[in-house]
């Protein structure tokens, strides 16, 4: 409870924060990452968890973003 409302410097905030950030980016654009998520998706409607419609959509976002990791990596970067 007392650590909870203990000041917090901003700079040390901003660092937790980028590191967060790092790590998201670092998820969202790792192949391997999205193909696991892939996986997941299809498990999901196999088991009947998700419909035809909802895995298209979420099937289609995850392919666009593996394009887009594919199409930096093409540009050198």
């Amino acid at each position: 409870f007392l650590l909870a409302r203990a000041p917090v410097p901003v700079g040390g905030l901003n660092v937790i924060f980028g590191e967060v950030r790092d790590a998201a980016d670092r998820e969202l654009n790792d192949p391997d990452a999205i193909r696991r998520e892939m996986l997941e998706l299809q498990r999901r409607l196999d088991a009947g968890l998700i419909d035809e419609a909802v895995y298209d959509a979420a099937e289609a976002e995850l392919l666009a973003r593996l394009n887009v990791i594919a199409e930096r990596q093409e540009a050198g970067g």
